[in-house]
Order: C-alpha cells, then structure tokens, then sequence
C-alpha cells in the first residue's frame, strides 16, 4: 500500500508500510518511516529515521525528475535530520546542560567557546549582508545551522582518522595565503588575517588554525567520495533533453551531493551523538 501525507498536514508516529510513502510540499512527519521507497517535495518536514527496505531502479527520465526536484535542497534532508534529533530526542541524539561543551560526537567534544566564536562571527556578517537585525526565531536558526556544521565536519574528520587521512601544516599555510579574506591584491596580509581571528572570530590563532585544518580534512574526505561518482551517458542524455535542460556539471555535483547525504545520514544514525541544549540560550 502507498501511503502520501497532505499537504499541511502533521502526522505523528512511527510507519511501516509495505508500498512507498510521499511526503507532499509542507507536510510534516514526526517519527521513523520504513518503506520500500520515500519521496520527500521540497518545502515538507521529516523529524525521524528512515529506512528503504527496497532499492529502487530509476530509468534516466526517472532519475532526472528526481535530481531536478531535489537539486537546490538536497542539503535540507542533512539539516531537518540533525535538528528532529536535536529537538526530538530521536535516534542517538541526548540532550546535556553541561556548559563546557556544545555537542560531543563519539566521545569528542566541540567546545561552547568554539561553537560561540562561529555563531557571534555568523550573527555579524548575515547583519552586515542584510543590514538588519535579527529576532529570535532567525538567531536560533543561525544557532542550529553552525552546531549542524560543526558536527559534519567532526564526522567527516572521524572518517579521515580512519584512513589516516591529515593535513599538514603546509596544506594549512598555502589554504590561507590564497584565502581571499586575507589578500591585499595578490599577497596575504597578515594584518588581516590577525584582525579576521581577532574581532570577526574572536578567538586564539592556534584554536582557529586547528578549525581550518578540520574544514579541510572533512573536505578531503568528501573529495575522495566524488571522486568516486560517475556520470553515466544514459544520465547525461537524459539529463540534456530536459526543459530547461540540466548541464552536465550540475548534474555531477547533485548526483555527488546525494552520494554525501547518504553517507551523511548513515554516519548519524550509526554515532552518539548528545547535543547541548543551553546552545538555544546563548545571546
């Protein structure tokens, strides 16, 4: 049996369903799903786990209605995932008022200094960018995007680990010498870079130095993952007779993006994760 949720419609509760579940544009779900196959439009809400007992064969046309639907939010699955475990309690999410740390990832703690530092530098610019204050629904969505972040990278980091996957310091000084935040014309400022830490960040050399190097060992490891993703002619056909039609590199980084939120929700799903929820009273 196929089973589709309305439009403006919140339904509570774990499903098992023997068909394939849609959830339509602004629906929301609160709880786990089973099914063969999930579709989830643009604009509805999934708080839970999910798990597709089938795997479905797309044809090319298949496949482009669903990289094109999906393309500008493939993200949105990652964020709406972390944030139903965060406000929900689901899977291995656990709430802690500790106030030492923002979230703990597998036992690794990410600092409330260092989660503060992000959110303040965050709060700045999207001011500076808008020119506008925010309210406190907007502060608490900027909150829950940089834990998010921090989190990811940290998974992305434990993978790295792994492998023996690092960054050396050399990798780190060519990363910021070519930093466009840190030139004047085409050399780095050093001036620059010192104040950026200092007023943007407010936050130590050191400790902002470990946080790039963790940006770029997650970025490795999500390097390595695309570097494994292969169009298929069959998908770039397709792809081109679409209206208006998806070019070729759009194509490879959705297709990429998907392999990522795959990997993404499976690493959440697999890991403890306890998320501090005196975050949300940070001012």
């Amino acid at each position: 049996m196929n089973v589709i949720l309305a439009a403006e419609r919140v339904v509570k509760g774990n499903f098992n369903a023997t068909g394939n579940i849609e959830l339509l544009c602004s629906a929301k779900k609160l709880g786990d799903i089973k099914t063969n196959a999930l579709s989830i439009a643009e604009g509805s809400q999934f708080y839970g786990k999910s798990s597709m007992t089938i795997k479905k064969h797309w044809s090319g046309n298949e496949m482009m209605i669903f990289f094109r639907k999906h393309m500008r939010a493939i993200f949105i699955v990652i964020i709406v995932t972390f944030l139903g475990g965060i406000f929900l309690g689901a899977g291995s999410y656990l709430f802690n008022k500790s106030s030492d740390f923002a979230a703990k990832i597998n036992g690794t703690k990410i600092p409330m200094n260092l989660f503060y530092s992000i959110y303040k530098s965050s709060v700045k610019s999207y001011q500076h960018t808008t020119n506008k204050s925010l309210n406190e629904k907007e502060l608490n969505e900027i909150k829950a995007r940089v834990i998010q972040t921090l989190v990811q990278t940290e998974l992305f980091c434990q993978e790295a680990k792994k492998y023996g996957i690092i960054v050396t310091d050399e990798e780190l000084k060519f990363d910021l010498q070519n930093s466009l935040e840190f030139k004047d014309g085409d050399s780095f400022n050093i001036i620059k870079y010192t104040a950026f830490i200092k007023n943007d960040m407010q936050m130590n050399p050191k400790d902002y130095e470990n946080l790039r190097k963790k940006k770029l060992m997650a970025n490795k490891v999500k390097m390595i993952m695309a570097s494994s993703v292969k169009l298929w002619n069959y998908e770039v056909e397709s792809a081109s007779k679409q209206n208006p039609p998806i070019y070729k590199n759009d194509l490879f980084f959705t297709k990429v993006n998907v392999i990522l939120t795959e990997w993404y929700g499976v690493a959440i799903r697999n890991s403890n994760v306890i998320s501090n929820n005196m975050i949300f009273k940070v001012t």
